[in-house]
């Protein structure tokens, strides 16, 4: 089973558009679907499918972006909050 999850991305000239594999611990463990510049969160970010087993706090990875290795870790809370009322 996958789950989608994002990731925080230290992209470098370019940002994940989608298809783009997710490396943990040296193998591809699953796939971006989108992904772009946040300019809210002033981050680069990514959706991906990775397997559920591999969904833990602090999990760290590597997204291949144009043949360039570019370290992500998960996040684990929302990029948008609520506004107050």
């Amino acid at each position: 089973m996958r789950r989608l999850v994002a990731f925080e991305v230290m992209a470098n000239d370019a940002d994940v558009v989608g298809y783009e594999p997710v490396w943990i611990e040296g193998s591809v463990v699953g796939f971006c679907t989108s992904g772009g510049y946040s300019h809210y969160a002033d981050k680069s970010i990514a959706l991906a499918l990775i397997p559920a087993e591999r969904v833990t706090p602090g999990q760290k990875a590597e997204i291949e972006i144009l043949g360039q290795m570019c370290t992500a870790h998960l996040l684990e809370s929302p990029l948008l909050k609520a506004r107050p009322d």
